[in-house]
């Protein structure tokens, strides 16, 4: 997953699942928009890091689809849903056979810092 900071159209925000989904990190790059005008072959300067955030969400294993970023914090959508990557990873089986609703889980928000310097 990818947002354009809302207070910065120059920062990406890029969600980065971890081995077996049990850890993610959030970076941050700093990247040059492209300029009004005819197209041409000059290629824009690779986008730089600027910051990255661990984010651990253990003991859950969540399926994080949506999020959301303000200027102060990221925005996990924590669901019901839960992942078991070893189906699809060991079993060879699709997808979704990694997915499974835990009713012990109730849905919640996770808010993570952002490092806004």
């Amino acid at each position: 997953h990818h947002i354009i900071a809302p207070e910065d159209p120059t920062r990406l925000v890029v969600f980065v699942r971890g081995a077996l989904y049990t850890n993610y990190t959030i970076r941050e790059y700093r990247i040059t928009p492209p300029t009004p005008g005819p197209a041409t072959k000059a290629a824009a300067p690779p986008p730089r890091l600027i910051s990255s955030t661990p984010v651990n969400l253990l003991p859950r294993i969540p399926f994080i689809h949506d999020m959301q970023i303000t200027p102060t914090h990221y925005v996990l959508f924590l669901t019901p849903a839960q992942l078991n990557p070893l189906p699809a990873f060991i079993l060879g089986k699709p997808a979704a056979a990694s997915l499974a609703f835990n009713a012990s889980h109730t849905p919640a928000f996770a808010l993570i810092p952002r490092n806004t310097a």
